[in-house]
């Protein structure tokens, strides 16, 4: 029988947790760190290595170490990490950069595709003059 589970709520953020990996998938892990819903320790926060297979570095059963980065209560979710504070830090950051670089791409492209439907028109145009 498992123990009592504490609800997600009274987890709190940016503190570390010993849990036990309880699941690991191809993206992470996901590690009981004793709430009513385990913890997601995704891949890119295991190891500051690049971790290639991830059952090369964690598995299940094992016994690690946490830092609860965020949790939604609604969708009982939580994201951890084993990363020290200053790379996830790091992460979040570049995370935020490449999220405001594709933003940006997405808009030069829909302004791309305004110009050439302005070219395409402007097509229309001179072929239906040179039809008359």
């Amino acid at each position: 029988k498992r123990t009592d589970r504490k609800k997600i709520a009274d987890i709190p953020l940016g503190v570390e947790i010993e849990g036990t990996v309880a699941n690991v998938l191809a993206y992470g892990a996901f590690v009981d760190v004793g709430a009513d819903a385990n913890a997601l320790l995704h891949i890119s926060r295991i190891s500051q290595k690049k971790v290639g297979n991830i059952r090369d570095v964690i598995s299940e059963g094992e016994k690690v170490t946490v830092r609860i980065l965020s949790k939604d209560v609604k969708k009982k979710t939580m994201a951890a990490s084993m990363l020290d504070k200053d790379a996830d830090e790091y992460l979040d950051m570049r995370s935020k950069q490449m999220r405001k670089m594709k933003e940006s791409s997405n808009l030069e492209l829909e302004s791309l595709k305004t110009e050439i439907e302005y070219f395409e028109e402007a097509v229309r145009e001179l072929e239906q003059t040179l039809a008359e």
